[in-house]
C-alpha cells in the first residue's frame, strides 16, 4: 500500500489524518463512485477516496486540492481495471438532469 504524506495533518471528529492511504479500490468504494456519478466525477472521486481510504468525506474535503489530485493520480490505473475508462476528466461538472 501506499500513501501519501499530508505536510498539515486533518482534524475531524476528534482523529487525526496524516497521510491518505492509496490501495486498490473495493467494491465498496466502486460503489460510491457509482452512486455519487450522478453529481458529478468531483462528488463521485471524492465518494470513492473517502471510503478506500477509510477517511471521512468531511474530513477528506479539508486537504488541498492538489494533495487530491496527487491521490486521483495515483489511483488511475485502477479506473481502466474496474471499470473500463477512466473518469471524464470533468472534475466539478455536473451530469445533466433527466
Amino acid at each position: 500500500m501506499t500513501a501519501i504524506a499530508l505536510t498539515k495533518p486533518i482534524e475531524h471528529a476528534g482523529k487525526t489524518y496524516s497521510e491518505i492511504p492509496i490501495r486498490p479500490p473495493t467494491l465498496a468504494a466502486v460503489a460510491a463512485y457509482v452512486a455519487a456519478a450522478p453529481q458529478g466525477d468531483l462528488p463521485a472521486a471524492i465518494a470513492m477516496l473517502a471510503v478506500n481510504a477509510e477517511i471521512p468525506e468531511e474530513a477528506l474535503r479539508k486537504v488541498p486540492f492538489s494533495v487530491f489530485a496527487e491521490a486521483m493520480e495515483a489511483m488511475s490505473p485502477f479506473f481502466s481495471t474496474i471499470m473500463g475508462a477512466a473518469p471524464s476528466g470533468n472534475i466539478g461538472e455536473t451530469s445533466p438532469q433527466t
